[in-house]
């Protein structure tokens, strides 16, 4: 796979803030090396428990950080934490959108009801199969009102969306529970054969949960990490039927954090 450059960018800048706190940083991956974007789990404590303490930004509530971490959530360059961190705020107590998110996601042509539910790590179980070689589909955000429902998918410093092995684990279940979806969904322009599927497994997942107009789905982003930016544009422009282009969005991160400490952590130069 080729260098993102993007990536290790970040990745350098994500070291030095981490630094300026005085984080607990050369963590391995893998069980190998030691990475200066990576959190050390130590003293006892649990991956929860450093991410919490040090990759959760300071003053935001983890009332709703998910159980379901990823193995990387104590990665600094995480971007289910980046996704936590920004999200969390325009939250409300009873775990509803705020009138800020009902803005935000205006702007995006989006009309969704302040207090609509909101979930990290949303799980629909569309995809679903009784074996459990291959887990649902998890979204990193998901919003539902009373008629729209809004899918989210966050990258970072990811070098694209996600493939699927072409085994016969992921053949058996793109025949059983993908092609039929595949194939019924009204947004593709096309039913794409095992091998297409396998290469752009995450673009297809997500976008088989716009079955009509009132779902949206927001692939949100770096525009500079053009490696997913060229993923993602490719896909919209070939896969979907432009009918059904205005429910997919492509949402920059640079256009919607510009100050305060998710910048500085994150974006800042």
């Amino acid at each position: 796979m080729a260098k993102n450059d993007y990536a290790e960018g970040r990745k350098k800048h994500l070291e030095e803030y981490a630094q300026r706190k005085n984080m607990p940083i050369g963590g391995s991956w893998q069980g190998k090396g030691e990475y200066d974007h990576i959190l050390k789990i130590e003293d006892g404590r649990t991956r929860c428990e450093v991410v919490k303490k040090y990759n959760v930004l300071e003053g935001i509530d983890c009332d709703l950080l998910t159980t379901k971490l990823h193995s990387d959530a104590h990665h600094l360059n995480s971007s289910q934490i980046l996704c936590y961190n920004f999200f969390r705020p325009y939250i409300d107590e009873n775990g509803g959108a705020s009138q800020s998110l009902v803005d935000l996601l205006l702007n995006q042509g989006i009309s969704i009801e302040q207090g609509a539910k909101c979930t990290f790590e949303y799980t629909d179980n569309l995809d679903k199969m009784e074996k459990p070689r291959d887990k649902p589909t998890e979204f990193d955000f998901h919003i539902i009102g009373s008629d729209v429902e809004v899918f989210f998918e966050i990258k970072y410093t990811e070098n694209g969306f996600g493939d699927a092995k072409k085994d016969d684990n992921h053949k058996e279940k793109y025949e059983l529970v993908y092609k039929p979806l595949l194939e019924k969904a009204p947004c593709l322009n096309h039913t794409p054969e095992f091998e297409e599927f396998a290469k752009l497994y995450q673009l297809y997942r997500n976008a088989i949960r716009i079955t009509d107009k009132n779902k949206h789905l927001i692939l949100l982003y770096p525009k500079n990490n053009t490696t997913v930016n060229k993923e993602a544009t490719t896909f919209l422009e070939n896969k979907i039927k432009e009918e059904y282009r205005g429910n997919i969005h492509i949402l920059y991160w640079e256009d919607i954090v510009k100050e305060g400490e998710l910048y500085k952590k994150y974006f800042a130069e």
